[in-house]
């Protein structure tokens, strides 16, 4: 798990790594010298010394001589002094590190992830879990900052561990002994807790996960939740993630707390029976006394950081099992070559899409031909495959077989990212931002001017209610535009498609929400479009495609009638059927 960990620190941050550890071994090394500074301290009150320790107090001697003092109890006070202050800049500049390294890291994986939720493929990511994404995004990617800061201050006490046993290796091979042993035992009890640390941890990132989804779905469908009266049923749901997430927490906190306080009465218990056992002279073993606190202390807060790490350790987990995720929903929409513009036609040949999920689903195969200016639409049931068509038509999902050729040239050759900057797409369910009516037109395109929005509203037939807001254009729509009526947001919609100027745009039941007098002013709208773009539809109300050049009626898949709205009528027996349903108030959709 800390190897892991290392390796990624090490990958992505090799200068700053390695001179962080090269800090932790110099603020090892000035713990020591602190540490048997004891030793000629207490040889001045005449204390009395192993071989060993002699050694040391030679070492003070010689060291204060070359540079003109004795050892005295003032040099000596001076001299931690100096090692004390030199130990806290060290500190310092290596939490500064750690720190870096933690927000950048944090930064790192949060971008990482975002990235790959924008070039996922739509369809594919519908089939995600939602509220696990957006767990892992806001909330996990924070925890894995903490993971990495943990993970720094672990490999500190553990460097500093190292020292302080290799100061009771000078003192005595049995202190030495003594101190392993007590170290080796204490991890092995403290293993089987870090194991269920990581369990505990991502089983707490999966609970935030379910609370974050069910805000979610709150917020999506309060008016649907209260108009059923389940807001008591919500709350149930909401204690039992709750009550799991707090059994969680309670273990992590005893796991955390309880055994290193435990770790104590060990300590003093070993200190007692080295005393008795190797009847060490008093100065040495006052060094041994001085280095076994200090690791304990150590020891003590290893564990705690080695239990944190084990616990924040599941937010990695959750995070790889995301991006994993992701990238295989990944879209390789930025290669290829850059998109002319559609001047001929868009040709559709022998197209077939499959998908096996929880009901099988097969497309075509398909063959039309979109003329360039012309309105075609398509119109159907629901999952007849109306939206999956235009999904692989704007490049969201590859054919099974097939292909779509746009002026004679596959479209699979051409950068998609250029190919969408052509097209203008409008959904049944209006996607708005938090922000005014002219920030959602523009929709963070920096190319259209004002001249291009006051065009789109007009063309959108949008004008009257927007100079009717508040602040007009300035008016805050609010979360996805509860401020504004359905009809209103599909204009606002609308004309954030025009304002683009595209080629090509797409209406999937795109004036669905339209009350009649607004429909034939957007048809107006879009007849004067005719000629300068190509248009495809999607609709139920076949009153919106009255006038389009061609029908096409699908079904199960497959297009079973094409025509002109005439011929139709005359001509088609499902389009009969679905206009005689429409105007007897059926519910054509079953």
């Amino acid at each position: 798990m800390i190897l892991k960990i290392l390796k990624l620190l090490l990958a992505g941050y090799p200068g700053r790594t390695l001179f962080t550890f090269f800090l932790m071994v110099i603020e090892t090394l000035l713990n020591s010298i602190s540490i048997v500074t004891v030793i000629p301290m207490l040889s001045l009150f005449g204390g009395e010394q192993t071989h060993d320790l002699g050694r040391v107090q030679q070492l003070f001697h010689d060291g204060f001589a070359a540079i003109g003092l004795t050892v005295t109890f003032p040099t000596i006070l001076l001299f931690l002094i100096i090692v004390f202050s030199l130990r806290a800049a060290i500190i310092a500049v290596k939490v500064y590190f750690i720190a870096i390294m933690k927000t950048d890291l944090e930064t790192a994986y949060k971008g990482e992830l975002y990235s790959l939720l924008l070039n996922a493929s739509p369809m594919r990511l519908s089939r995600m879990d939602f509220g696990k994404l957006s767990n892992v995004l806001v909330h996990e990617t924070q925890i894995i900052g903490h993971l990495f800061f943990y993970t720094g201050l672990y490999l500190t006490y553990v460097v500093s561990v190292i020292g302080y046993v290799l100061i009771v290796l000078v003192v005595s091979w049995q202190l030495t002994a003594v101190t392993g042993g007590l170290s080796a035992i204490a991890y092995f009890f403290f293993h089987k807790i870090i194991k269920g640390a990581r369990r505990s941890g991502y089983d707490l990132g999966l609970e935030n996960g379910c609370i974050q989804r069910l805000i979610n779905q709150t917020l999506n469908g309060i008016k649907v939740i209260k108009s059923y009266t389940r807001e008591h049923a919500l709350e149930n749901v909401l204690a039992r993630s709750m009550e799991r997430i707090r059994r969680l927490n309670i273990r992590l906190a005893v796991g955390e707390n309880v055994f290193p306080n435990l770790f104590e009465p060990a300590v003093l218990a070993v200190a007692l029976a080295c005393f008795l056992l190797f009847r060490f002279d008093v100065t040495t073993f006052i060094v041994f006394l001085v280095a076994l606190a200090r690791l304990y202390r150590t020891v003590q807060v290893l564990q705690v950081t080695h239990y944190a790490v084990a616990r924040h350790v599941g937010a990695l987990d959750l995070f790889e099992s995301c991006r994993d995720e992701l990238s295989a929903c990944r879209m390789n929409d930025s290669e290829g070559k850059p998109f002319p513009g559609l001047a001929e036609s868009i040709q559709i040949e022998q197209l077939t899409y499959e998908y096996q999920g929880a009901e099988h689903f097969h497309l075509g195969p398909l063959d039309f031909r979109i003329a360039h200016g012309s309105l075609v639409a398509f119109v159907g049931r629901s999952g007849s495959g109306k939206t999956t068509l235009v999904d692989m038509l704007m490049g969201f999902e590859s054919p099974t077989s097939g292909r779509i050729r746009v002026d004679g040239v596959d479209l699979s050759t051409y950068r998609l990212r250029s190919w969408r900057d052509r097209l203008a797409y409008v959904s049944q369910d209006s996607f708005l931002l938090n922000d005014s009516v002219r920030a959602n037109i523009a929709f963070m395109d920096e190319s259209i001017i004002d001249a291009d929005i006051q065009r789109a509203i007009d063309m959108a037939q949008a004008r009257d209610f927007i100079e009717a807001l508040p602040e007009g254009l300035e008016t805050t729509v609010g979360e996805q535009g509860m401020r504004l009526s359905g009809g209103q947001k599909q204009r606002i919609a609308l004309a954030r498609a025009l304002a683009r100027n595209p080629q090509l745009l797409i209406l999937d039941e795109g004036t669905s929400a339209l009350d009649n007098e607004s429909e034939r002013l957007v048809q107006a709208a879009i007849e004067q479009l005719r000629g300068t773009m190509t248009i495809v539809i999607i609709a139920h109300r076949l009153t919106t495609v009255r006038n389009a050049d061609v029908i096409h009626v699908m079904e199960g898949g497959h297009i079973v009638e094409s025509g002109s709205h005439d011929h139709l009528l005359a001509h088609g027996e499902h389009f009969s059927k679905m206009l005689r349903m429409a105007e007897g108030r059926l519910d054509a959709e079953e």
